[in-house]
């Protein structure tokens, strides 16, 4: 897992903590990228080509070489476990317990008002 960053970059820093709670160990994951360094804009230029956007937010993320996309993105397939193989695999992290539904009070039942 790779990901492409920013200093002071909100949706960089949503993505560190989501991932953080999530067991990743984000500080071997996270690359910040420095604007003012000399090879920015060289980095930049590969980036868009590999994800094939001239325009795109930070951060952008991949996995196993493979683009993911951002950060939104990323919480969202994280979110529906399409990266619970990888992080066992990779990181050594188990899968999320699956939540299971509680019956409300009362059995389950549906009970209108009189006035329904």
């Amino acid at each position: 897992m790779a990901i492409f960053s920013l200093p002071n970059c909100p949706q960089c820093d949503t993505l560190y903590e989501d991932l953080k709670k999530r067991g990743v160990p984000v500080h071997d994951v996270f690359i910040k990228l420095d604007k003012a360094k000399p090879e920015y804009n060289t980095l930049k230029a590969q980036l868009q080509k590999l994800i094939n956007k001239e325009k795109f937010l930070y951060p952008q993320t991949f996995v196993e070489g493979v683009y993911q996309g951002n950060y939104d993105e990323v919480i969202r397939k994280a979110d529906q476990g399409s990266y619970a193989d990888f992080f066992s695999r990779t990181f050594g992290l188990e899968p999320p317990a699956p939540t299971m539904f509680n019956e409300p009070a009362g059995g389950g039942e549906i009970k209108f008002d009189e006035d329904f």
